[in-house]
Order: structure tokens, then sequence, then C-alpha cells
């Protein structure tokens, strides 16, 4: 199969750039950019092979942007210490081009590393040297210190060598999980399809048939589809297969995968590889052989294993059926072992090189492989198994052979109290097992058993009972196991057994039943089977018990009972998303267009009052139109670097706050206003225009490129917030101030930028009236209010903040208690205890945490007093409600869950810290 053009195959793959928000992500290459220097890790078999080669054609495209050179660090390892690392490096990236163009271009790249000429050296596989990580990231490292700062350097590893490549100090991004790894199957089964069919118009039915294949795979565990790599093997073997032929079964799909897939590719992928002595057509036997042995020392050894112990295991399976010695065995499985973590099945991490699976099911399938095959060992590898709790492999071996199943059911039945194999039988069944009818009736009694224990647990058994044919006999005792876990539990539990045990298709026998169960909102949580009443988020989430009654419920309803279409509809307005489209669909296929539209109205409504406070003031072309702005002005030359990596351009927005909530609400102000906001944020923090004028076309450029903001988000990564405003650099005080005292009304990122820029400014004269003519017009934000207020405290010359001690706003009485000096010589003043006695919770803890500032010699003496306060009243800090004393925990107002204050609890945690601060001196 040719190779196929990113463009069609493009599995959309961003990296992650913060590692404490799984939101934070951007495209590689503008985050490459705005860092210069960075080591790309990954899941094996994540793409970043790919994500180098897409990066590279990026940088290709633009002239502007650094010229790619790519280069594999274990090809340069392989070429031997005859030539230097820098020259090594540059044949390697040069191999593949005509041998005219090599000189030009060894010529052109050694130019740019010389003299700072715009080049990007993009770097893979570190992890593929194995031994030598340490030598290759210490070569690196002296060619680095020999280079100007404006080379860009991306060195891609997996994880086994971060550790190595850490310690260049580098700032490192992640690749994250395929977002759109439908386009690749897609782009995979249509090359094959041109190959395989000659008439076209017989491609797009074949394509489609194997694509909804592969979906259905991936949709039977999520971890598939964490890489790229899955979904495309998947799309390899629906391409070699017949769809009548293609597995249907978790087990067989991955055996398949395993065997018709993996094992071929890697082989052929292997430019003449081999295991040890053996080649040609033994080699593809011997690689499933060697697979299956690795994964079963795996899993006896607890998930990981040292590499040396895989080896041995190894070598010892291939020993006799290839006729090996002793030598040429554990070579072969060396190889083997290489080979699986190369392509990223079997991983070896650590200085040790100890060995586990980059996802468990490999692994598991790997060991349920090797175990079909020697009939003779199932009954002991079953016990084994179950005694170390490794039920997955077991799942997937009952699968694959009956007699594995048979085996399982033997174990229940000396065991019949085991929940763990009897929930493994059940989804063993789920996934094609047969079981018999005594096995089925053994398992349903010990589920039954384990819901009447009442707890989170046990109702988790009632889910997996409802997957088997429950046998009539047992109903009773099903129903009253359920009882246990109180009437609206119950009734889910009468529910599902009504729909179970219906005497055929045309009827229901108690309808009253599927009508009450529609009516249930929610289920209570139960405790867990330690008594604990904690709930487990996990299992909550998990648990659709109730909404796949109440559907399958009004299915019936609607089929065989007249007038329910209301019930169904009123179930489905209160219902997650989930339900509610499936009740729709319901609801619509037969013909109640009605209630479908109250139920998307209805819904429309709700999502609407939700989101309309966030969502009217986000302007997504603002981000242009500001740089268009900053960059009106006469431009300067760039450096490399500077043209490179944006820093002025960056530290410009990241101290204007122009990443904070609100920004974007700056876009109402007209481009005067801002052209001179920019102007004066230029002079007040000492940035170079001709330089920010420059850098701002080369980020819109990328913004045009991109067709999206992400160049200009990845601006904020390390940007650095300048502090300290220099009012003697501004022509025009008033002005300025006129424009800060705007800012304070806009939001909070600016607010807080307009704070900082008067904190303490050597301008109160024009300053202080305005904010004093400010502050009655921010009352409606209690935010805004107090940085204006404290702002105006700041200033060298007023009242201001002792004649607030009085006031009657709790904001600026708080502001009071943050600011003044709490002590005159060694003990409290008059005037901050009125303000420590506060009405108003939220000034009391202003003033705590002012005291703890001041640390006083009775401050022991004085936050122990406060800890044995009644709670005072507060008033919200939200919609500026008073909440009466005793404060409650949240804010009394309807639709409003503010957390109010609790100056006792301040005051206990500060007197933890300062008991233990006086212990320690």
């Amino acid at each position: 199969m040719p190779s196929l053009p990113l463009a069609q195959a493009d599995a959309g793959i961003k990296v992650s750039t913060d590692p404490d928000d799984i939101r934070a992500e951007s495209e590689l290459i503008w985050a490459f950019l705005r860092r210069g220097r960075v080591v790309l890790t990954g899941l094996p078999g994540g793409g970043k092979t790919t994500a180098l080669k897409r990066l590279a054609a990026q940088l290709a495209w633009d002239r502007t942007l650094p010229l790619p050179v790519r280069a594999s660090l274990r090809e340069v390892n392989m070429r031997g210490p005859q030539a230097s690392f820098r020259d090594r490096l540059i044949a390697v990236a040069v191999r593949d081009d005509r041998p005219a163009d090599r000189s030009v271009l060894t010529t052109e790249i050694n130019k740019r590393l010389d003299e700072d000429g715009g080049i990007a050296l993009l770097l893979d596989s570190l992890d593929e040297t194995y031994d030598q990580r340490s030598k290759v990231v210490s070569e690196l490292s002296k060619l680095v210190a020999t280079l100007p700062e404006g080379v860009c350097i991306l060195l891609a590893t997996r994880d086994v060598a971060y550790g190595q490549a850490a310690t260049l100090g580098w700032p490192s991004l992640r690749l994250r999980s395929p977002a759109a790894a439908e386009s690749t199957v897609t782009a995979v089964l249509e090359a094959a399809a041109a190959q395989t069919l000659p008439a076209a118009a017989e491609r797009p039915g074949w394509v489609a048939e194997r694509a909804a294949w592969v979906h259905s795979a991936l949709a039977q565990n999520d971890l598939l589809s964490e890489t790229p790599l899955i979904p495309v093997l998947l799309a390899l073997l629906a391409a070699r297969r017949a769809t009548e032929l293609l597995p249907k079964q978790r087990a067989t799909i991955l055996a398949a995968v395993v065997k018709d897939v993996v094992a071929d590719r890697e082989v052929r992928r292997g430019n003449g590889r081999a295991l040890g002595p053996l080649s040609g057509s033994d080699l593809h036997t011997a690689t499933i052989d060697a697979f299956t042995s690795e994964a079963a020392e795996i899993l006896n050894s607890q998930g990981r294993a040292v590499k040396e112990s895989v080896v041995a295991a190894v070598a010892a399976d291939l020993r006799e059926p290839w006729g090996l010695p002793p030598a040429r065995a554990a070579t072969a499985a060396r190889d083997a072992v290489h080979l699986f973590d190369e392509t990223g099945i079997f991983v070896l991490s650590g200085a040790e090189e100890t060995v586990a699976p980059r996802i468990a099911l490999f692994a598991e399938i790997g060991d349920a492989m090797r175990i079909v095959s020697r009939p003779n060992e199932i009954p002991d590898w079953v016990d084994a198994r179950i005694a170390g709790q490794q039920l997955e492999p077991l799942v997937l071996a009952c699968t694959l052979d009956m007699a594995v199943a048979r085996a399982a059911s033997t174990a229940l039945h000396r065991e019949p109290g085991d929940v763990r194999l009897a929930r493994s039988l059940v989804q063993a069944a789920r996934e094609g097992a047969i079981l018999d009818d005594a096995t089925i009736r053994q398992i349903c009694e010990c589920l039954i058993a384990h819901v009447a224990d009442g707890t989170q647990e046990g109702w988790q058994s009632w889910k997996d009972l409802l997957w088997l044919p429950v046998p009539a006999e047992l109903r009773t005792s099903a129903e009253a196991a359920a009882m246990e876990h109180g009437p609206e539990h119950a009734l889910v539990a009468r529910a599902s057994l009504e729909l179970c045990f219906r005497p055929d298709s045309s009827g229901v026998e108690n309808p009253q039943v599927l009508r009450d169960v529609l009516a249930l909102r929610s289920l209570p949580h139960r405790p867990q089977s330690d008594g604990s009443t904690t709930l487990d988020f996990t299992a909550w989430l998990a648990d659709d018990s109730l909404s796949r009654t109440q559907a399958d419920a009004a299915e019936v309803l609607l089929d065989h009972v007249p007038h329910t279409a209301h019930l169904v509809a009123a179930c489905a307005v209160e219902a997650p998303g989930g339900l509610q489209e499936t009740l729709s669909r319901l609801l619509a296929e037969r013909g109640f267009d009605d209630d479908v539209q109250a139920i998307h109205d209805t819904t429309a409504q709700k999502m609407g009052e939700l989101t309309r406070p966030w969502l009217s003031n986000y302007d997504g072309s603002f981000h242009a139109r500001f740089l268009r702005l900053v960059a009106d002005h006469v431009t300067a030359d760039l450096s490399t670097a500077q043209a490179t990596l944006l820093d002025e351009l960056a530290d410009f927005v990241e101290t204007m706050e122009m990443n904070a909530g609100g920004a974007t609400r700056l876009g109402r102000q007209p481009n005067d206003t801002l052209r001179k906001l920019i102007e004066m944020t230029t002079s007040l923090y000492g940035f170079d225009h001709a330089i920010l004028a420059s850098q701002a076309n080369i980020a819109l450029a990328r913004m045009e490129r991109s067709q999206g903001n992400d160049p200009y988000f990845a601006l904020f990564y390390n940007a650095q917030k300048r502090q300290a405003p220099d009012w003697s650099a501004v022509n025009d005080p008033e002005a300025a101030v006129q424009l800060l005292i705007r800012l304070l009304t806009l939001g909070p990122g600016q607010a807080t930028f307009a704070a900082k820029s008067l904190w303490k400014a050597p301008i109160a004269e024009q300053a202080a009236p305005r904010l004093r003519d400010l502050l009655p017009r921010l009352t409606p934000s209690t935010r805004h209010q107090r940085l204006a207020a404290a702002t105006l405290a700041s200033l060298s010359s007023g009242p201001e903040p002792d004649c607030w001690v009085h006031s009657r706003d709790p904001i600026l009485r708080a502001v009071a208690a943050s600011m003044i000096m709490p002590m005159s010589r060694e003990s409290l003043t008059d005037q901050f205890r009125h303000l420590l006695d506060d009405r108003d919770g939220h000034v009391q803890e202003a003033a705590i945490r002012n005291i703890v500032r001041a640390q006083p010699p009775d401050l022991i003496e004085i936050l122990t007093r406060v800890t044995t306060r009644p709670t005072p009243g507060w008033m919200c800090l939200s919609c500026r409600t008073v909440n009466p004393p005793p404060g409650r925990t949240s804010c009394s107002k309807d639709n409003c869950s503010i957390v109010g204050a609790n100056p006792a609890k301040l005051a206990s945690e500060s007197l933890q810290e300062a008991v233990q601060r006086v212990g320690r001196t």
C-alpha cells in the first residue's frame, strides 16, 4: 500500500501544553515555535514519528519558518563514531534526497547552524538507542552548546528515555489521543480499495462496510483508541478479509490483530530483521510464539517483568519447537523483546529495563492465545489466574475456547460465592462464550446473594444479573434481594424483571410498574461494602441501571399501552443527554412529533439560560484585530530567535492579561481607544513597539495559516509578566489614568492590569478623584469594587482606607481590614479590633489574614478566641445577598450556591500553623 498523504489520513493529534490542565492543548507547530527547544513524549504507537513528518511539512511549506531537518537518532547512532555527531546527523537527514541535492543541502544546513539562519532540528527515536541513550544525549548536549540560540530543536522519545532527555533542561510536550482516528481509518481503507477493486463504483460501499466494523471493534474498549496505531491495524485487518470473515467478538478481534497484522507488519517493517537464526517462512509463526510467551511471563510477574526473565521465558518456548540450542534461542528471544518494545506492544522502561504492556490488553490476549494452544495446561492456568485475580485473560480465553469456559465453570462450582469470578463469566458470556444451564444458574445465585448485601458493589451485580437468562424460579429471590437497597432500587428491579419475564412480545402483565419507573429521576446512593457512605463517583457514573430500564420500559409502553407518550416525554425532559436522545427517537419513530418538539424546546431553553451569560461576551475574531492594531507601527529587523519565539509580543499580551477571563470585552472598545491603550502599555512597561509590530505581523500570518487562534494562545506559554510600571516614561499621565479607569470596568483580567498599573503610582492627584468617583459604579461586581478600592487605598495621599472602617459596605470594610496597620507598638489598635469583631464574616477573614501577617506577640491567644465564636452573617460576594447569623454554608438566594465566610475555620487553620511555628523555634 502506498504512503498516504497527511491531509487525507490526519488523525487530528494535538499536544498537551500543561500537564495540570486537561483542556490545555495546541497544534504541535505553534507550541514548538513558542518554546524553541522541547522534548516531545507520547504513548508507544501514539504517532510521534508521523507528528514529526507533519511538523516538517508545515515548516517547509512556509519559507518564513525555520528549515526542518529531520533525523532518527537510532540511525545517527548506528553510523558509529568515525564522524562527528553533527556530521552523522546531517548525513542521516539528507540520506533519502537525490544525490545531486545532498551536497547543496549539507552546505545549507551547516551554514544555518553556524549563522543562526533559521533551522529546526527534528530528532526522533531517542528511545530506540537503548543502552546508548545517555551517550547520545551527551553528544546532543555538546552539539547544542555550539549552536546559536535561534536554532530550534525538538527531541521525540517514548517515556522510557525521558529521564535522559530531561537532562537537557527543555520543556516537554505530550501527544494527546487522536481526535479524528476515523479519518485515518477511512484513508487506509480507501487506499486499499483503490488497489483491491478495479471498479471505482464498488469502492464506497466496500469502505463503508469495513469502516463500520472498525468502529464497532473500537467501541468495545476505549483504550484501543488512545493512539492511532490500533485503529490503523484494525483497518489493515479489515482490508485483508471479506466482511463476513471479520471477527465480531473482542477476543477474536484482538487475536486476529496479533496474528494477521502485528507480527506480519512488524516482521516486514524490520527491513530484513530476523529473530536470531529464524527467518523466512519460520519468522511469522516464531514471532507469534514469542508474543504469547512474553505476554504470559509479564502476567506471571503481576504485570511487569524483568527483561532477563522475559528473555529466558521466550527462549524456553522457542527452543524445542524450532530445535534451537540455548544460545541461539536466547538471541532470538532478545531480538523478539526488542521488536515488541520498538513497536510499542511490550515496553522496556527504567534503568533495570523492566517490561510491561503499553496496553494491558496486549498481554492479556497474548496470555489467552498461549493457553488455548496448550489444552493440558488449561485447568491449572485457570486456577492460577483466579488465585491471582487476573480475570481479564480468563474472560478472553473463555471466548476463544469452550474448554477454558468449562474449567472456569468448574472453579465456580467449587467456590459458589466468588462474585468476581461470577461477574467475569457474565462478561465472557456477553462476549460470546457459551455457558451451560447449570453454570448460568450458579452465576445467578451468586449474584443475587451479592445484591442482597444492599451495598454499592452489590447493586453492580444486579446490572450483571440482567445480562443473563435468569431462571424463572429465581425471580422471587432476586426481587427480595433488590429490596435491601430501598424502594427506588426495588422499583427498578421489579420493572427490569417485568421486562425480562414478559410472556410474549404482544403485551405486558403489569404496565403500572413500568409507568412508575419512568417517574423516577435518580437512585439514592448506597453505602459501600466497608460501611462507608461516601459515594464512589466512578461507580455512580457507570451505573446505567435506571436509564437502561427506563429506555426499555418506554419502548414497551409506547408499543403496547395506549396514552403513555406523555409519560415518556415527561421522563425525557428531565433525563440526561443519552437517555433523552433515546426516548426522543422512540417517540419520533412512532409519530409523536409534538412531544419530541416539546422536549427539544424545553431543553433548548434550559441550555440557553445556562450558556448565555458566558457566551454572550466572547468574540473569537478580537485576537487578530488586536494584533493588527499592535502591528500598525514602524517595524524592526528581528533576529532568528526573535522571529521564532516572539518573546517581546508574548510578554506584552501576558502583561496586559489578554488571556484572562473576559479579555475579549476589550473588543467592544473602538480602535482609537485600543491604539492608545497599546501605546500607553508600551511606554509604561518598557516594550519596544517596533519589535512588537514585527512580531505581531508574524503571529497574524501564523493565525491566518492555521485558520484559528492556536498561534495566539501559544504566546502565553512561559511569557513573563512585567510588574513595575515606569510612570516617568508616560507623556500624558492624565490620559493614561483615564484609560486605566475605563479598564477597571471591563473584564477581570483588564481590571487587574489597571489596578497593577495604578498601584502606589506617583500620580495620586490624577488617579484618586477618579477612583473615588468610580467606586459606586462598581458595586454590582464585588471583585471589581475590591480591586478599585484597594488601588485607591494604595495611593500616597487620602483618607482611605481608614475612612472605611465604619462604612455600611462590607467590601470597603474588608479592604480596610486588609490594609490598615493592625498594631500600635505590640498590641492591636482599637480600630483593628473593631474590624476583627465585624458583623460580616468576610471582613473578619480579611482581618485575620492581616493579623497573621503582622505576627503580634499574642497571635495564638487572638486566634484561639476567634475559633470559639459563633458563625457570623456575611454578604454574598456574587449576588450581595446578606445572609444573617448564624451564617449559612452557602448563599440563601435561589440559584446562588456561593460558599460563604467561615472565620472560625480560617482562624483554626492559622492557629495550627502558628503553634507549629512556635514549636519549631
